[in-house]
């Protein structure tokens, strides 16, 4: 993220101001910039598109051990001398105390991640089943307005607390990642929810409607996929979703749809728009 306004947004994550945060990004976001979502396209996550319901996973799930992680320093050293091996255990039971507190923070802490990137190959791998799945287009500016969307901070230097912090910035250690992730342009909607602490997920509900649809380049492999997942009388909700349910909510929906190829001449996905007989 390189936007002018950035520095501002950022200062005011570090204070816990969302509002303030918010009034800074809704009055430099383009009135119809698009963020996107990237799912895997199963049954589950076309249902929850027709019912406009959102996934927030646990961020105890996610792949990268850092990411929303409340790292408290609590001194500990992975090595002292022999005379201070008193000093070692106090530290090291410490230590585990407070990182057991963090995962108890962190196991009520719910994310949506979207990216300003619908055409990334890396993402469309890692979260949308090897090009098989969907990437669904969003208007920013409503994320933001109803859902306190807010953009990831990309940075070298890991948020820590030390033990005796009060005043633990949760949101700013959910919105900040390693800079080894900007790639992935990512902006998040963050939800405590102590009532399902521990749980894989929760929904959130009367979500808002999609304004964009981009299919895997990929999708057609679905069909065998499932033919073999049937057989094995697997649940239908793992089954990837059917094109013509797609094109069918898209078509009803007014939802403009694109099925990318690929490039034959460089490394690119190139949209491929598909016609529908709604007019936009």
């Amino acid at each position: 993220m390189e936007y002018k306004w950035f520095k501002d947004y950022i200062a005011q994550i570090e204070k816990s101001d969302i509002e303030a945060s918010k009034s800074i990004l809704i009055n430099n976001i383009p009135e119809k910039m698009v963020i996107y979502k990237y799912c895997r396209g199963l049954k589950r996550d076309i249902s929850n598109l027709f019912e406009q319901k959102l996934w927030l996973s646990n961020v105890l799930g996610f792949n990268d051990p850092y990411d929303s992680a409340i790292m408290v320093d609590c001194g500990f050293k992975l090595q002292y001398p022999q005379e201070q091996r008193k000093q070692a255990v106090e530290d090291y039971l410490r230590q585990k105390e407070e990182d057991k507190k963090a995962k108890e923070l962190q196991s009520c802490l719910f994310v949506a991640c979207f990216s300003e990137v619908n055409h990334s190959f890396p993402m469309w791998g890692y979260y949308a089943a090897d090009h098989k799945g969907l990437c669904i287009g969003y208007n920013l500016r409503e994320l933001v307005r109803r859902y306190d969307c807010m953009p990831v901070i990309y940075t070298s230097e890991l948020v820590t607390y030390r033990e005796n912090d009060s005043d633990r910035n949760i949101i700013l250690s959910a919105l900040t990642k390693s800079d080894e992730w900007k790639h992935e342009r990512e902006w998040r909607i963050i939800k405590q929810s102590d009532e399902h602490k521990g749980q894989k997920g929760i929904i959130l509900e009367k979500f808002a409607e999609p304004i964009e649809l981009f299919i895997g380049c990929r999708q057609e492999e679905t069909i065998s996929l499932n033919f073999e997942m049937r057989k094995r009388n697997t649940d239908c909700m793992e089954l990837y979703a059917d094109i013509d349910e797609i094109m069918s909510y898209a078509e009803e929906h007014n939802v403009d749809l694109y099925y990318p190829i690929i490039s034959r001449t460089e490394y690119k996905l190139i949209d491929r728009a598909v016609k529908l007989n709604h007019l936009r």
